[in-house]
């Protein structure tokens, strides 16, 4: 990730500039963020909770969200 805006939902979720997203609600299918972008506008609703896997500073994170 090379941006995040401020009180964005990346933000909310735990993001940061570095993180490179290695699946999405278990899947690795996501490559870009065109993709994510489609993946959540589609398949997802408000109130469903999103599971990023994450790799930041050589260290695997799982940041969950809850979509609003």
């Amino acid at each position: 990730i090379k941006w995040i805006p401020k009180e964005s939902s990346a933000q909310a979720a735990g993001l940061k500039e570095g993180d490179l997203i290695l699946a999405v609600d278990g899947s690795t299918q996501a490559k870009t963020s065109m993709e994510l972008g489609y993946y959540v506008r589609f398949s997802k609703k408000a109130g469903d909770l999103l599971e990023l896997r994450v790799r930041r500073d050589n260290r695997e994170l799982t940041l969950n969200q809850r979509l609003e």
